[in-house]
């Protein structure tokens, strides 16, 4: 690790807070994914774990000749303390998103959690009188909380790295930590080949903010069309949480174990390609 941060068995949540800048320092997030496009531009939200460049190579077969943007979370790439509200995150995109594109009608969709912040973000667009046209949530979480209400981010975090020792195999910290990375990014892309392994753990801190912020957002009805492409396993939760706050739903099931089979599936790309304008 560099100097100056801690292994994980350590506080690295204050770690974080006490070694990075305030969040209003952080450059924009907004980036270009695929930039070619006459069309109005499709804005992407990043998973949990704040990456989003994967889904330019997911967009190509469904932007109906949209340019395609993303947002990458706050804090991914420089050390800036991570925003623990959804309101503020939302608050943030879209201004960064009414500086790219002042006028309406806008296309949103949203990754895992991403989807949440894409929800509260077409909110305040249509808040604000803008027309969002197409607002789609991929795998939203399917019911909030998902985790035990009383948690903060130290447990969070805690639980984080509960996951990576059972599902990757992180048993040392250290030394199994340059393997681990190296699947993460090549055998389902959580995330890109720039990240260092001296960035993983304050990672994983963004991770539990991220999360802790999903936690605690409540969602307002929404009255505009929204398309939600949810896991066939998670269909009743879906159906009790979703859908009573949508006026307009089409949910769109799909028999996919991981986010990333459910993003990669054809029955995604053609009902989201139609929506954004591709011919049926």
């Amino acid at each position: 690790m560099i100097e100056g941060d801690l292994p994980p068995s350590d506080d690295m949540v204050a770690h974080v807070w006490r070694t990075s800048e305030s969040t209003w320092t952080a450059p924009a997030t907004l980036i270009p994914l695929i930039p070619e496009g006459r069309r109005e531009p499709l804005f992407c939200v990043h998973l949990g774990n704040g990456h989003v460049r994967f889904f330019g190579r997911i967009a190509e077969s469904l932007r109906a000749g949209r340019p395609v943007h993303g947002f990458e979370a706050i804090g991914y790439r420089t050390r800036v303390r991570p925003p623990v509200s959804i309101a503020e995150i939302a608050e943030r995109y879209v201004r960064e998103l009414r500086a790219a594109q002042p006028h309406g009608p806008y296309h949103l969709a949203g990754l895992c959690t991403g989807a949440v912040i894409a929800y509260e973000m077409a909110q305040r667009l249509r808040a604000q009188g803008a027309e969002v046209a197409v607002l789609a949530l991929a795998d939203p979480p399917s019911g909030m909380p998902e985790y035990d209400p009383s948690w903060g981010m130290n447990d969070l975090y805690e639980f984080r790295l509960g996951w990576l020792r059972t599902t990757w195999g992180l048993e040392d910290p250290v030394a199994d930590l340059p393997r681990v990375l190296d699947e993460m990014k090549t055998r389902v892309t959580l995330y890109e080949p720039e990240v260092r392994p001296e960035d993983f753990y304050r990672l994983q801190v963004l991770w539990a903010a991220t999360v802790f912020a999903q936690e605690h957002y409540e969602p307002r009805p929404y009255d505009g069309p929204v398309h939600i492409f949810a896991k066939t396993r998670d269909d009743y939760r879906v159906r009790d949480y979703w859908l009573p706050l949508l006026r307009d739903p089409a949910l769109c099931l799909i028999d996919a174990e991981t986010t990333r089979e459910l993003l990669h599936h054809p029955l995604l790309a053609r009902t989201l390609g139609r929506a954004l304008g591709h011919e049926a």
